[in-house]
């Protein structure tokens, strides 16, 4: 079964290659990403990573669903999401669930087919990272002297919340943000997917119930039959 995912960088692409990848490959599910294309040159695509558009988003989901796959999905921040998505929440809601819940809602919608469902990381891939702290840190400061006071003061920023998909979305205060403020050497595309990995995905899941959602519903997809396009 063939299931595409559209995401928003490197770091995503990378993470779900060497996470999900494995993981749903035993449960006969192929995944596949993509980054979503953000400039085109001397009429090829460009895959540049990041998003500034909804509109782009829409015309890359619109040309993987024409690929006939069995599903599609996405894995984008809610951090950052572009505003001009159609029915865009607003007021932006006060809990961290109604915003996931209601930005899946807006996207699913404006797409309108059966194959797709959104994905995201609430509310930036690095508040996956703050599962583990200490492996983040050991990630980004391999030396074991160097490392402690790093997992401490990432340990303080882990501790003022309920879980790591809470960790808020501010322009100052986003997860990204709160990682470089205490490790300005952090390389996303470097040590994302890296501390990720040694983290694992059981552990991950354990902490970050939204994107445990996210992962058990691509599970799901290998109980699916033949997924049907909304309104067949």
């Amino acid at each position: 079964m063939r299931v595409l995912a559209l995401v928003e960088g490197q770091t995503e692409e990378q993470f779900l290659k060497r996470l999900l990848q494995p993981h749903l490959a035993e449960r006969g599910i192929d995944l596949q990403a993509t980054m979503v294309v953000t400039s085109r040159e001397e009429g090829r695509r460009a895959h540049r990573g990041g998003v500034t558009s909804y509109r782009r988003i829409h015309d890359d989901l619109r040309l993987l669903l024409r690929s006939k796959p069995a599903a599609v999905t996405t894995l984008f921040d809610v951090y950052g999401f572009p505003k001009d998505l159609p029915g865009y929440p607003d007021p932006w809601p006060s809990t961290t669930r109604e915003r996931a819940s209601r930005l899946a809602q807006a996207f699913e919608a404006d797409l309108g087919d059966h194959r797709f469902f959104a994905g995201f990381c609430v509310h930036e891939f690095e508040g996956l990272l703050f599962t583990d702290v200490d492996v983040l840190a050991a990630t980004i400061e391999p030396d074991e002297d160097a490392r402690l006071p790093l997992a401490q003061r990432l340990a303080e920023v882990r501790a003022a919340f309920p879980t790591p998909e809470d960790i808020d979305s501010g322009p100052q205060s986003a997860p990204s943000k709160r990682v470089l403020a205490v490790a300005k050497h952090y390389a996303k595309t470097r040590h994302g997917p890296t501390a990720a990995e040694r983290i694992g995905l059981p552990t991950l899941r354990a902490a970050c119930p939204l994107f445990s959602a996210w992962v058990t519903r691509l599970e799901s997809l290998a109980g699916d039959a033949q997924p049907r396009e909304r309104g067949s």
